[in-house]
């Protein structure tokens, strides 16, 4: 679920980045590609209907707003205050039925809500545009993802444990049985620690991990990884097992080169630190 959110807070972000870097022709399709996501989207669609679903936004007309409002380039039409209210979860309910409003308009639809926000002096089409994003839908998308961030920070370490849990036990317990097995005791064991539970009891749950690693390098493993006239790895040997079965796969796929490129590039990256960390040693050897 946590890394879901992060997901959505990015493309929610990346569709209003596209909004606010489009130009005339190609804002109106924009707002409403990002608006078709928010609809589809599980998590912000729960949003949206919770604001729907409130008479705040059943009772706002916003084609009555539209129409009594004059252009804000007027004098006195009010460029200071859009007249929305100044409660937020009411204002965000005009907002959104505001941008349903200009999506049905289609085409030049936020040049029309731009004649109602933008009171500056350039007379080009985009600047209506963009002051039409920057004062109906940027406070609009600023909402939407506090709520997802809320949804964030309602999570707990037990919804963390109980969604890693689902992820493995849909893979582990049809591929590898045995490490699948020995996972479920291990949660049993971990999930009836209390938090003055001894040391031992803890230290009988990191045993327990031991023995799932190792039995599941056993159950992936297969001798013929192992480049011919290299030692096989023997026993509990799980982190040359996984290493072998790794490199196997790797080159299975055609990934060598890549793999080949991270190790040297974490050997330069280790390189330069232990430089770094002798250099003040050598400058004092020099003098």
């Amino acid at each position: 679920m946590v890394a879901e959110i992060k997901d959505v807070r990015v493309k929610w972000q990346n569709y209003r980045q596209m909004l606010m870097k489009a130009d005339y022709n190609h804002a109106d399709e924009q707002l409403a590609q990002a608006m078709y996501y928010a609809n589809k989207n599980p998590l912000i669609s729960g949003i949206l209907n919770r604001i729907r679903s409130s008479t705040r936004y059943q009772e706002f007309i916003s084609e009555e707003w539209f129409s009594k409002r004059r252009d804000a380039n007027v004098l006195g039409a009010g460029r200071t205050s859009l007249g929305f209210s100044l409660d937020e979860e009411e204002r965000m309910a005009q907002h959104l039925k505001v941008l349903e409003m200009i999506i049905q308009k289609g085409e030049g639809g936020l040049y029309s809500l731009g004649t109602k926000t933008y009171g500056g002096s350039g007379t080009k089409l985009i600047d209506y545009v963009h002051s039409a994003v920057e004062v109906i839908f940027d406070p609009f998308y600023h909402y939407i993802d506090f709520e997802l961030r809320s949804m964030e920070s309602l999570i707990t370490p037990t919804d963390i444990m109980n969604e890693v849990v689902s992820l493995v036990d849909n893979t582990v317990s049809t591929q590898y049985p045995l490490t699948h097995k020995l996972l479920t005791d291990t949660y049993q064991q971990l999930f009836t620690l209390a938090a003055n539970s001894t040391g031992a009891s803890w230290n009988q749950v990191g045993y327990a991990c031991r023995h799932v690693l190792i039995t599941f390098a056993d159950e992936v493993f297969d001798p013929s990884y192992v480049p011919e006239g290299l030692e096989q790895p023997k026993g509990d040997n799980a982190r040359d097992k996984l290493k072998w079965t790794v490199r196997s796969f790797i080159k299975q796929v055609g990934a060598g080169d890549q793999y080949r490129d991270a190790i040297e590039k974490n050997r330069a990256s280790k390189l330069g630190l232990y430089k770094l960390r002798w250099s003040p040693l050598n400058n004092l050897n020099g003098i």
